[in-house]
């Protein structure tokens, strides 16, 4: 028995030494240039009749040691000759034992210097590579063939190790991708990596590019990290063609819970935004507007995003360490942060907080509907309470020039809700740190999706302007001072009222209550358009004396209507002319009631033309028989006592009265 044992474990051995070496010479056989060539002709020979097309492979390697397949100079036509696919070299390492159970185990893939084209000309016609689709299609079985049941059911399963791309090309109709490199590969414990380099992309009108991706995946957990990212494109929008571009400086994202619930975090470094419309920026030649412009964009934002969990049909996540800058524009936003919840029809956010250089805006929380077309939902907002403390000097360079040297902090609280196309703000509390100024008002934005069209409107229950804060106020805008000892005589102010902002119009209506007495604003209204201010104002019972520094003035019973010109071009020309620091314009008063020194004169009709160096003026009594009148003048309003008086008298026959 020993004997025969021996005698069959010599003939196994020598069994398993014949077939290594029938490998080993298999494998130098397969090695050797001309065998190479016969096997790479009969490969060549095969797919050809496979593919009925012309096909052509420079070289086969087989290594059944290595257990690796080599093509080398693969190059396919499509069916109109044109050279369709190129390979300079693909390598795939396998092991065969797992093939008979139905599994392909790939431990190594290099593919290198492929150039593909890919044409699809319409939905109608069929692509050039469709042909490969089909050559390669599973023959369709008649019932009598179909495997058996539980053969069926045994697929065959892909498990892959290593892969690595170098030089690829693909052009898809118009669109052309290109990478540089690629590896993937999952090792022992499970843990898969992939680095992507050098890929770019030219899809229609966008251009990309990805200088570095990097992943990294174990168990439920994923890291990656993405660099260096461009794209550039053309929009066509209604004002005309738009130039965007865009890049990342780094994405990092890290990623737990793949298995359940995602919570992804994700570090975005320097993304920036940049448009151009070639047209001219809208401030060019206009140094009252701001720099702000959607045509001429060049943000770059940074942010920190932390997600509770991510499902389909949720999200939770925290915005943390936001920043966003315009240098062009002065657009700088320090610190940004917010917590949100979605559902992704809406948006609920709690403590929203948004800091400029010497600004902070508080929100407690916010609700945001989102748009469905399909079911007819618009865009829809509100918010609970909003605190800010805002220095008007922040906003100036991208929105309000003329805000430059406003230094002087504000408090301002509100509420708010809208949609896409108006807003309406609730319980506006506006005031300064001292309390000299505050405000209390509610309003409207309508009309938002056309500017010519757009109306803002307030009502202001209540504003009240301790003396001395009016002229800081002014202060703080370039403008020229003037009438200030007026402004400083009516003391503390009150109003309540009504104004509007419409196309290049501001209006007011309300009552002002003063010191030297009360002033009704019938119509007040700046005209950014002309250039004027156009005024209407009436009032029972002004000291006009006590504001204008006229001791012999007492109180008037008055309706006055005037105009002033603010354009600036205009008023140059006139004080180049002339000279002067006067207001420019004209007004007409009709005085039913003035006490002067011990008497009332009524029925007094008052007009005054000033061309800014000089205000002239007449005051007209008329009677029955005689009309009184008297001719002014003065240059300067802070020294109205000065004023220059000629009096008169015009005698006229008594007139008719139906």
């Amino acid at each position: 028995m020993k004997k025969i044992l021996i005698y069959l474990s010599r003939i196994a051995g020598l069994a398993v030494a014949f077939v290594i070496i029938l490998l080993g010479v298999a494998t130098v056989m397969l090695n050797v240039p001309s065998v190479q060539k016969q096997v790479a002709d009969y490969a060549t020979e095969l797919l050809a009749e496979k593919l009925q097309t012309k096909v052509a492979i420079d070289s086969v390697r087989l290594n059944f040691f290595q257990q690796e397949i080599g093509l080398y100079g693969v190059g396919v036509e499509d069916r109109e000759q044109r050279k369709m696919l190129d390979v300079k070299s693909l390598a795939v390492a396998m092991k065969w034992l797992p093939l008979l159970r139905r599994q392909v185990v790939v431990t190594d893939v290099k593919l290198e210097g492929v150039e593909a084209l890919l044409l699809k000309p319409s939905k109608e016609e069929p692509a050039n590579y469709q042909f490969v689709i089909d050559a390669f299609k599973k023959d369709k079985k008649q019932p009598e063939e179909k495997a058996p049941r539980d053969s069926a059911k045994k697929k065959f399963t892909l498990d892959v190790s290593h892969v690595n791309l170098r030089d690829i090309k693909v052009r898809y109709n118009d669109n052309d991708v290109a990478l540089v490199y690629a590896d993937y590969s999952k090792d022992w414990m499970g843990r898969h990596t992939a680095t992507v380099n050098g890929l770019t992309a030219v899809l229609g009108k966008y251009n990309t590019a990805l200088q570095k991706l990097s992943v990294t995946l174990q168990d439920s957990t994923c890291k990656a990290t993405i660099e260096g990212v461009t794209a550039r494109w053309e929009a066509v929008l209604k004002k005309g063609p738009q130039r965007n571009e865009a890049s990342l400086a780094v994405l990092s994202a890290e990623l737990h819970g793949l298995d359940s619930i995602l919570k992804p975090k994700v570090q975005i470094k320097e993304f920036c935004f940049k448009t151009d419309n070639h047209k001219p920026r809208k401030n060019q030649g206009k140094p009252k507007k701001g720099f702000f412009d959607a045509g001429h964009l060049d943000i770059t934002a940074s942010m920190d995003v932390d997600v509770d969990y991510l499902t389909k049909d949720s999200l939770h996540a925290r915005l943390t360490n936001g920043k966003a800058t315009d240098k062009k524009t002065g657009f700088d936003i320090k610190g940004l942060q917010l917590a949100a919840a979605t559902d992704f029809k809406r948006i609920h956010m709690t403590g929203i907080k948004l800091k400029q250089a010497d600004t902070d805006i508080a929100i407690d929380h916010a609700d945001l509907r989102l748009p469905n077309k399909k079911k007819g939902v618009t865009l829809s907002y509100s918010t609970g309470n909003i605190a800010i403390r805002v220095l008007l000097k922040d906003i100036a360079r991208p929105f309000a020039p003329v805000l430059a040297n406003f230094t002087m902090p504000l408090q301002v609280t509100t509420r708010l809700n809208g949609n896409d196309d108006g807003m309406d703000f609730h319980n506006v509390r506006v005031q300064t740190t001292d309390r000299k100024l505050w405000i209390a008002a509610k309003g409207s934005i309508r009309n938002m999706k056309d500017k010519y069209q757009l109306a803002v409107r307030f009502h202001v229950d209540t504003m009240f302007a301790k003396a001395g804060i009016k002229e800081t106020i002014i202060s703080q805008f370039p403008v020229k001072k003037m009438m200030m000892k007026q402004l400083h005589a009516l003391g503390d102010i009150t109003y309540t009222g009504d104004f509007a902002v419409l196309w290049k119009k501001e209006c007011f209506k309300g009552l002002l209550r003063t010191v030297p007495g009360n002033i009704i604003v019938n119509d007040l209204t700046l005209d950014e358009a002309d250039k004027y201010v156009i005024g209407n104002v009436s009032t029972k019972t002004f000291n006009v004396g006590k504001a204008l520094d006229l001791p012999s003035l007492g109180l008037v019973d008055c309706d006055a209507t005037f105009k002033i010109d603010i354009s600036k071009p205009r008023t140059a020309i006139m004080r180049k002319q002339k000279g002067g620091h006067l207001p420019i314009g004209n007004a007409e008063i009709h005085i039913t009631d003035i006490k002067y020194k011990l008497f009332h004169i009524r029925n007094i009709l008052t007009t005054l033309n000033s061309d800014g160096a000089l205000a002239e003026g007449e005051v007209v009594q008329k009677g029955k028989r005689r009309d009184l009148f008297c001719s002014f003048s003065f240059t300067n309003t802070d020294q109205m006592r000065k004023m220059k008086v000629k009096p008169g008298i015009k005698f006229h026959k008594k007139e008719k009265t139906n």
